[in-house]
């Protein structure tokens, strides 16, 4: 019973007690129904989901339940989901997983499920102490089962296992070509037509992931069509209800037309003044014409001014306002009250040079800016009408814009700096005329202006009333806050309609003043929740004064939605959700965290999209591109604001609010939200209102709920009684812990909750804090004893958290060993990690000693006989022992020690105490013996010890090396070359001494010793040890020794703990990835060398402190927190959210071996999951419950775990894990005659991993070292990535909220250094193309423009052929923005045409005649082409497609120009954002997709190409590529702009290099283009026929270039430059430019062109290291615009530029990049061709670089295919070089195992004539012929012995494996074959006179391999080969056992144990 229970307990550990649906009724107690809704799933979607679950190895059932659970977690919003079927069954759908990956996952689940099924359901709710609560099922509330039976029953209510009713049960049973089943449904909870949507988003989802189940299930569709026909309806809120096209339109217009229209009338009120329309007018005109003569440039488009605002809100602060508008500026209010360093924020943030003001104002403008430099200072204008009284009181000319920005507000930011939201003309009026039409507001109204100068409100209370003949009426400052005074205002002004925050409605219906507002038309409440008891409160009292409750925000130009309220709610007196529907040209949906559309009911996020949404922030891109995000929902590029707030659709089509995203909490790992805490507490009568906010006033451990209420009455509701009532509608883990009353809720400025405000609860319901209570019984006092003895204090409570004490993992065991000691009860650790107080450890201690179930025994640690013979190694040493047999003769497991001893030393003494350790610990006495091929251990009675002598104090012989100016510094390399030499493992003893004498009181004191003996810990036992035997102290004997231990850790794991060891290890480390893929600096070697280097760490003691502080109030240690800091920084380098890292553990299991030396150190293997955008805290939270499962089932050595886990053997890599990180305490070490200072370990030059951080904790340090393979990496490298975990670490501790994936890593120097590189601003003209050939065509007439086989063009005739055929489609209605198709061969007539289509104004589209025509037809019908220009081949293909033809005419090239026809000179116009081209791409949906791009991106391309490679007059340049291909374009335009000549080749022959290459040889050309895979056959027929000697450029694009053909290409063309340049068709051509060197290792894409900017980012938009591979994105000027109608798929593809500030946008890629060191960018492949085989992330790209450069390839592709297995393969697909000799396979196979690891090694071969092309000469994938996999290839055939040596390993193979046969291509290690057995093969076949070595055996693993390497011996060796006995390789390392060769390790356990 006991594993059982230990399982579910560990299996729900953490998930959520209730299943939060969205419900339509409050959950509650009472008696349940039933409804039922069928439910069928078709035969097509049921085929699939067994296809599905048959390649999973699966049942239906299981993708059945995985597709349930995503619909409940998108219906929730949560990604913890718990399934009844009919066990509890757990979903993980956190990090982004496909749908096949949750299959995969629920697999496991259930395979675990089901081995542990056997508890009662009964057993496993009291196991898990859930309390009862009848309100619903404990663990899970819905259910999903697949039975045998037709439901046919009468619908009874769904009950699960422990009786109470399920919220939803889904019961399906399968029938042959259906499945059928039903929904049943609380009718308690959930209405049928809700159940029904339910039901639907099940049957889409289902179908949806049948389809496409590698698809993300956030991505899958959830809603019907019907669903989304209704949500596209409700979201809209119809059309704009004014035009804002032109100035005219604008306000100030607005207003100067009222003005003439009612000059008299008043327009302001204020007190006694009164202000009329034509005096207000007069006195805006006045300031207006004195502002222009200010102007100021600020953020934005062209010429926009601010104008700071600050003065006393009355007729001068509106008639600023309206003097910024008139004269084309942007007013930005500003107060005087606001701190001098907000205010010079706001002034330098936006802008501002010149601030209108009054006295006040001044005044605080002048103390803000006085430190500010002279320049920076703005300008200063008297706001005061008398003193412009010299200026025109007329009106000036209209300069305002539709899309300029009228204002600028700024409100907090979240990060404490202020953020300035810009408003929009067009969306300042689209607001205003939303409220003057939904208010119905006239003339006669008069609006009271109460809003504060910096609140947005006040925009609206001061401009709208102005435009309609109303008045404004200010409300003076003294009257805000006083309500009396506010509502004597609305009556004397004659006030029609006020607006207020309900906290001010509140308090004027609490006092007489109600009854002065009885005058109003309109209440309109705003700024926080309206409470239903205020609503019904008013309409009480003025029930003809219907309420306006509106919704909105700064950045979309103040409220966007409104709903009417004109009765009182039903019962409620909480907040009145509704917010209505948005208001005309506005639209709002409501989306999940992929932007996909909730279903109505389901709570999302709020995006507002429409003409209301603002530019966005002023100066702060980053942010501006994080909130205002592509509208995938609309065409033509717009912009949706993300609100950041909560909210779901009602079924009337209106919004509910339901909080702010920001104020939802998580409580017991539950997701709440206040509002719904503060609706439910509001409806007790004794509240008027609530607020409910999450507190950690004693840190994160105290995290509660706390509930501020304002009381209803003057007799205020007990706290017990508030409890009860919120238990009764709540479920308990929404109660609040804490109820404070207050007299009133704290508002701030603008009158908002002021959250901050709120007070700390004193105390707990009355009850004081609970601070060091003293232990209350027996247990408690034991306990409190034990902590004070491993914490070295007493001085705490039992309710003290032990890790906030300095508690860690390492005193944590001890403190169990201790407890395990005097209680004889084995808690666990994760048990103490959870009860981390002497009161909770207590309260387990007495439950385990209750506890009366069996558990498994665990065997004594006993003294094991000693008959002199060999002794059993532990498992450590064992794998230690064959390591060394694979790699002898290095120092890589040598561990050193030294000690520095400042005091005189008697050498005499000093050997009879090395004599004394030797006889204490019998390791330093022992050898390894061989016995049939396995090592043991054989401890000999005494020893010889080494002590070498060094004198460097000049007082004897010189030390060898000649010593050092620094004698410590001359110690230390003594002591590195001590460290590196070697041992026989045959002969002991296996360490040996060094004494080093400084001076006569200074000496050095150096141990190396094989860590086969030792490990960290036993480095400080050893020396405490040896010092207090100098001391002549006597040492207490010890009771075992090493090999006692190793006795019992075999007898350990021989009994039930192994299985269950094996079972937890085997669930914990399933599809783990084999290789952490940190970006390297070299490629990988195929046998790791372990050529180690050291880089220095050290943590700043500020930050060291901070991490302490975070650990503590999370329950972590300080390693956990490292470790969650350090495995972010490896996921982000690497690019995997699933990152393994190994740590050490002392592997101590009894205080008898604590004061033992030995290799007892075991490795953890410690695997972080970053999926799901974890915040930092949540993370730590992952990796605490990681390594307390670890801790719990640390007695697995780490070599057993590799032989179960049996991963993939590879001699490239460490198994499992390649980082290791490790963590020791530093403690000084007790000296005799001196203080003894441990030294920093010596170096022995090697790296046991591919990285390892070995740190040292002391009290206020925290340091260590990086230790890297070199062969991987270079020092700068590893010391860029010790400043980024520095970077994060502090980020993360700063902010440890936020996101993992957007915590800083960069440095501020490696920001500067990237934007140094993209510095590429460059002034080109920028005149429009068919300019810049017509002034080519004036100034050489007669040149040669055009040459197409025997046709020779002038420029003149050119000019003329254009200017025909412009005239031609400009009279059939061409012009700006208008696309023509262009049908026609190439040829002249193309090229003139596509010159045509751009001097007629038009946009060109690419039409290929050799495409179908359905493609072509689909491209004219998608672009809206109103016009295709074809010849009458091709025209019947184009009819009826929608656009005019119009057929080339021949005679066009000839005839003269027409009379009246305008002259192709061009008009000079500048190249702006007009549409130039439209070309087709394939799309990944096989809908093409159509690039659009602008004259302005398509010029600068051409300028800078014409700066990079200068033509001129003589020059040739080739067109031959399809003009479909982008390409084409520069060909097409480049030579005839700058006055060369363009040579055109024959239709269809571009792939011809026979005519090619005659072509530029006849043709004189200079400047040709090839893609890659064309370049090579035609430097064949160079190299045959002869180099053309006119070429001089060659450019390669469209494909990566490999290096091998770029040497190849020196060789054939020497001096013939080639240059590698790349982009996609949606960035202009081409970006980046590199010109080739031969000597390149890889060809980089190199550096970006002018005005463009090249960003290589991860998936959240974060900048990557230099070195790291990340996505490549493109920003600039030749950023396209987009996909032609494809709105989502642009607003997916051109995201938000957040690194400038100009609005731009970023175009990605979907190329992977990684950046160089010297800043140029090397190309990595697609993102969609990276590949996993076998577990490992493959990037093809790289196998097809290492076959190119096979001398008989030629050319190669690289695809993956699946075999009849299912097994993903790879295959090779070749072309061969030269004379088309294939090379056998097993020889390319041996030439990629050479340079590639076994894994990237193709599994199949196929060698080809050519590889097939596209159009564009790209390699064409899909067209590659399928290759069959043999078993041949694969190695799986079998195959009997063929010779004597295959037959003598056979036999041997055949005993060790305990198989019957093995064939000569089996692989040893997939047959179970592991190190140890390997080893016995080698001696069974050296007895045969057959010789093989370990390290051989490892790398050849199949007989056929092994027999070909070996050598024979003895006179009867047959007549074969000598294989040369000097081809040992290194192989990968022992685990992380090794990490505590480092010095300091383990000093505080040692330090404690001695005063133990």
């Amino acid at each position: 019973m006991v594993p059982l229970v230990a399982f579910w307990r560990e299996e729900l550990s953490g998930a959520p007690e209730v299943l939060t649906l969205p419900t339509d009724r409050p959950r509650h107690a009472a008696s349940r129904r039933t409804g039922r809704l069928p439910v069928e799933v078709p035969g097509e979607t049921l085929s699939s989901l067994r296809e599905l679950a048959a390649a999973e190895r699966t049942t239906p059932l299981v993708p059945l339940l995985a597709a349930f659970s995503v619909v409940v977690a998108r219906w929730s919003g949560l990604t913890d989901i718990v399934v009844g079927s009919p066990m509890p069954t757990r979903a993980d759908l956190s990090g982004r997983p496909s749908f096949r990956e949750v299959v995969g996952r629920l697999r496991r689940t259930c395979e675990r499920v089901d081995a542990h099924s056997d508890l009662p359901f009964e057993s496993l709710v009291e196991a898990l102490a859930l309390p009862p609560d009848p309100a619903h099922h404990p663990v899970f509330q819905v259910a999903l089962t697949l039975d045998d039976e037709v439901l046919d029953a009468p619908v009874a209510p769904a009950r699960g296992p422990a009786g109470t009713s399920l919220d939803l049960a889904v019961r399906f049973t399968e029938r042959e070509n259906a499945l059928s089943g039903a929904l049943d449904y609380d009718t308690g909870l959930f209405d049928r037509d809700t159940a029904q949507r339910l039901a639907g988003s099940l049957r889409t989802l289902l179908a949806a992931a049948a389809a496409d189940p590698d698809r993300p299930v956030a991505a899958l569709p959830l809603l019907t069509a019907s669903e989304r026909r209704t949500l596209a309806g409700w979201a809209d809120g119809g059309p704009a209800p004014v035009t804002v096209d032109r100035p005219e339109d604008c306000l100030p217009a607005l207003f100067e037309a009222q003005a003439a229209r009612t000059p008299e009338a008043i327009a302001v009120s204020s007190g006694s003044e009164r202000v009329s329309y034509a005096e207000l007018n007069a006195r805006a005109n006045r300031l207006a014409h004195r502002l222009r003569e200010h102007r100021s440039l600020g953020p934005g488009p062209g010429a926009e001014m601010f104008v700071g605002l600050m003065a006393r809100r009355g007729p001068d602060f509106i008639a600023g306002m309206l003097a910024t508008l008139k004269a084309g500026g942007a007013f930005v209010p500003l107060s005087p009250a606001q701190p001098a360093d907000r205010l010079r924020y706001i002034i330098a943030q936006s802008g501002c040079g010149v601030v209108l003001g009054d006295a006040a104002g001044r005044e605080a403008l002048t103390g803000a800016m006085a430190a500010a430099p002279q320049d920076r200072r703005p300008v200063w204008i008297d706001i005061d009408p008398r003193a412009h009284l010299d200026r025109p009181a007329g009106d000036p000319p209209a300069r305002c814009l539709p899309d300029a920005v009228a204002y600028v507000m700024f409100t907090s930011g979240t990060t404490g700096a202020p953020k300035g939201a810009g408003v929009l003309h067009r969306g300042l009026l689209n607001h205003m005329t939303a409220k003057i039409s939904d208010l119905g507001m006239g003339p006669a109204d008069v609006l009271a202006q109460n809003g504060p100068a910096t609140f947005d409100v006040v925009v609206w209370q001061c401009l709208t009333p102005l435009t309609i003949g109303g008045r404004v009426h200010v409300v003076p400052d003294e009257a805000l806050e006083d309500p009396e005074r506010l509502a004597e205002e609305v009556r004397s002004g004659g006030v029609s309609v006020l607006q207020a925050v309900p906290a001010a409605i509140s308090m004027m219906l609490a006092g007489p003043a109600a009854s002065r507002l009885a005058g109003l038309r309109w209440l309109v409440p705003t700024g926080d929740a309206l409470p239903g008891d205020l609503v019904r409160r008013w309409l009480d009292l003025h029930p003809a004064v219907p309420l306006l409750n509106t919704y909105g925000l700064t950045e979309c130009s103040d409220d966007q939605c409104h709903a009417v309220i004109d009765a009182p709610p039903d019962g409620t007196s909480g907040p009145i959700a509704t917010i209505g529907r948005p208001v005309p040209g506005m639209r709002a949906y409501v989306v999940d965290r992929e932007m996909q559309p909730v279903p109505a009911g389901v709570v999302g996020e709020l995006y507002l999209g429409g003409t209301g949404i603002g530019r966005g922030y002023a100066g702060r891109p980053g942010l501006t591109a994080e909130r205002f995000v592509p509208d995938p929902f609309q065409r033509g590029g717009g912009r949706l604001y993300r609100t950041g707030d909560l909210v779901r659709w009602a079924r009337n089509g209106t919004l509910d609010f339901v909080g702010r995203a920001d104020f939802q909490v998580k409580i017991r790992g539950f997701r709440v939200e206040p509002g719904e805490i503060e609706a439910a507490l509001t409806r007790h009568p004794g509240v008027r209102e609530a607020v409910v906010t999450v507190r950690e006033d004693h840190g994160p451990d105290s995290r509660r709920l706390v509930g501020y209420l304002v009381p209803a009455e003057a007799e205020r509701p007990r706290p017990e009684e508030l409890r009860g009532f919120a238990a009764s509608r709540l479920p308990d883990y929404m109660v609040p812990a804490a109820f404070v009353l207050l007299e009133a809720l704290p508002v701030t400025a603008n009158g908002k909750i002021d959250r901050q405000a709120l007070p700390i609860p004193e105390t707990v319901d009355g009850q004081p804090p609970e601070d060091s209570v003293p232990p209350r019984d027996d247990i408690e006092r034991t306990l409190a004893g034990l902590w004070a003895e491993v914490l070295r204090t007493d001085r705490f409570g039992v309710f003290d958290n032990f890790f906030a004490l300095s508690g860690n993992s390492i005193l944590a065991v001890r403190l169990l060993t201790r407890v395990q000691d005097v209680f004889g009860v084995d808690l666990g650790i994760a048990e103490l990690f959870e009860e981390a107080t002497v009161a909770g450890a207590a309260s387990a201690v007495r439950e385990a000693l209750g506890r009366h179930e069996a558990t498994v025994a665990t065997p004594e640690l006993r003294r094991e006989p000693r008959d002199g013979g060999p002794l059993p190694a532990s498992f450590s040493q064992e794998r230690l022992w064959v390591l060394e047999q694979l790699q002898p003769g290095q120092a890589t497991y040598n561990v050193p020690v030294a000690v520095r001893l400042r005091c005189e030393l008697d050498t005499a003494r000093l050997r009879v105490a090395l004599a004394e350790l030797a006889g204490r610990h019998e390791v330093l006495r022992t050898s390894v013996t061989v016995v049939d091929g396995r090592p043991f251990q054989t401890v000999h009675e005494s020893v010889d010890v080494e002590l070498k002598e060094i004198e460097l104090d000049g007082s004897g012989p010189p030390a060898p090396s000649g010593g050092s100016a620094d004698p410590l510094a001359g110690a230390r390399d003594l002591l590195d070359a001590e460290a590196r030499r070697l041992f026989d493992l045959g002969t002991a003893p296996l360490w040996r001494a060094c004494l080093i004498r400084l001076s006569e009181g200074d000496h050095v004191l150096g141990l190396t010793l094989h860590h086969l003996i030792t490990d960290g810990w036993s480095g400080g036992v050893l020396l405490r040890d040896l010092l207090r035997l100098l001391a002549s102290d006597t040492l207490a004997p010890l009771p075992v020794q090493f090999a006692d231990f190793a006795a019992w850790q075999r007898e350990l794991l021989t009994s039930e703990r192994q299985a269950e060891l094996v079972r937890f290890w085997t669930d914990e480390l399933a599809g783990a990835p084999q290789l952490l893929e940190l970006p390297t600096d070299r490629p990988r070697p195929r046998v790791q060398a372990h050529r180690g280097a050291r880089h220095d760490v050290e943590v700043p003691p500020a930050l060291l402190a901070a991490m302490r502080r975070l650990g503590a109030a999370e329950g972590a240690t300080l390693f956990m927190t490292l470790l969650a800091g350090f495995a972010a920084v490896l996921s982000r380098w690497s690019g995997q959210s699933d990152v393994v890292v190994g740590a050490p553990v002392a592997g101590r299991p009894a205080a008898d071996v604590e004061e033992l030396a030995g290799f007892f150190a075991n490795t953890l293997v410690l695997r972080t999951d970053t999926s799901g955008r974890p915040s930092f805290r949540r993370l730590l939270d992952g990796v605490r419950r990681t390594c307390l499962r670890a801790y719990a089932h640390q007695e697995m050595p780490f070599e057993r775990l590799v032989e179960e886990l049996a991963p993939r053997r590879s001699m490239a890599h460490n198994p499992l894990f390649q980082v290791m990180l490790t963590l020791q305490a530093a403690a000084p070490l007790d000296g005799t005659a001196g203080q003894a200072e441990e030294l920093f370990p010596p170096d022995t030059g090697t790296a046991k991993f591919d990285l390892a951080l070995y740190l040292v904790e002391d009290t206020d340090r925290l340091r260590g070292v990086f230790e890297y393979d070199v062969d991987l990496f270079t020092a700068d490298t590893v010391e860029r990535l010790t400043g980024h975990l520095l970077t994060l670490l502090a980020a993360a501790v700063a902010e440890p909220d936020r996101p993992v994936a957007t915590l800083p890593m960069l440095t501020a120097g490696e920001h500067d250094q990237i934007a140094e590189w993209n510095r590429t601003r460059r002034a080109h003209r920028r005149v429009r193309l068919p300019h810049l050939v017509a002034e080519q065509a004036a100034a050489s007439p007669h040149a040669l423009a055009l040459g197409f086989g025997e046709r020779r063009i002038t420029y003149r005739e050119f000019a003329a052929a254009v200017d025909r055929l412009a005239g031609r489609l400009r009279r059939a209605g061409v012009g700006p923005e208008r696309v023509v198709g262009v049908c026609l061969h190439r040829g002249v007539e193309l090229v003139v045409a596509v010159h045509a289509v751009l001097a007629a104004g038009g946009a060109y589209l690419p039409l290929d005649p050799d495409h179908p025509a359905s493609r072509r037809r689909f491209a004219v019908e998608d672009s809206g082409a109103t016009v295709v220009l074809t010849s009458d081949d091709h025209a019947d293909d184009l009819t009826g497609a929608g656009a005019t033809l119009l057929r080339w005419d021949d005679g066009d090239l000839d005839t003269p120009v027409e009379a009246g026809a305008p002259a192709f000179t061009g008009d000079g116009a500048e190249a702006g954002d007009e549409l130039a081209y439209v070309i087709y791409t394939s799309g990944s949906t096989g809908r093409p997709k159509g690039v659009g791009i602008s004259h302005r991106s398509l010029v600068n391309r051409l300028r800078w190409m014409q700066e990079a490679f200068p033509l001129g007059p003589q020059d040739r340049v080739l067109h031959k590529t399809p003009f479909t291909f982008d390409v084409s374009v520069w060909e097409l335009f480049w030579p005839l702009t700058a006055g060369a000549g363009l040579i055109v080749a024959e239709p269809g022959r571009h792939r011809d290099p026979d005519h090619l290459l005659e072509l530029v040889t006849r043709a004189d050309v200079q400047t040709v283009h090839f893609v890659p895979s064309m370049l090579n056959p035609f430097l064949d027929r160079v190299r045959e026929l002869g180099r053309p000697a006119c070429l001089r450029r060659v450019i390669c694009s469209g494909e990566p270039l490999p290096a091998e053909l770029a040497r190849r290409f020196a060789e054939v063309l020497p001096g013939v430059a080639l240059h590698n340049l790349y982009g996609p068709t949606e960035a202009t051509i081409d970006v980046t430019w590199h010109p080739c060197d031969p000597a390149e290792r890889t060809v980089p894409i190199g550096r970006p062109v002018s005005n463009t900017r090249a960003e290589v980012l991860d998936g959240e938009g974060q900048r990557v290291p230099v070195g790291v591979p990340g996505e490549l994105c493109l920003g600039g000027v030749q950023v396209g615009r987009g996909y032609l109608n494809r709105p989502g798929t642009t607003a997916e593809r051109f995201a938000p530029d957040p690194f400038t500030g100009d609005g731009g946008r970023l175009y990605r890629t979907g190329d992977r990049v990684r950046r160089l060191p010297d800043g140029e960018l090397e190309f990595l492949g697609r993102t969609d061709f990276q590949v996993k085989v076998r577990g490992l992330r493959i990037e093809l790209g790289e196998i097809e670089a290492v076959l190119a450069e096979h001398p008989a390839v030629r050319d190669v592709v690289v695809t993956t295919r699946r075999d009849g297995a299912d097994t993903t393969r790879l295959v090779a697909h070749l072309v061969p070089a030269g004379d088309g000799s294939e090379v056998p396979v097993p020889r390319l196979r041996e030439f990629l195992a050479a340079r590639l690891p076994e894994y990237m090694v193709p599994s199949a071969f196929q060698w080809l004539a050519s590889l097939p092309l596209t159009a564009s000469g790209k390699v064409d994938r899909a067209a590659l012929p399928a290759a069959e996999v043999t078993r041949e290839q694969t190695g799986g055939r079998f195959v009997p012995p063929r010779d004597r040596a295959e037959k003598i390993l056979a036999d041997a193979w055949t005993r060790v494996l305990a198989v019957d046969r093995v064939g000569v291509f089996d692989n040893f290690f997939e047959l179970g074959g592991d190190s140890i057995l390997s080893i016995m093969v080698v001696s069974r076949v050296a007895r045969e006179g057959l010789h093989i070595t370990p390290e051989q055996f490892f790398d050849k693993q199949t007989i056929a391999d092994l027999a070909r390497l070996a050598r024979w011996s003895g006179p009867d060796r047959p007549g074969v080969p000598d294989a040369s006995g000097d081809d040992r390789f290194p192989v990968t390392r022992i685990d992380g056992d090794t990490f505590d060769y480092i010095l300091s390790v383990m000093r505080e356990q040692d330090r404690l144990s001695e005063g133990s």
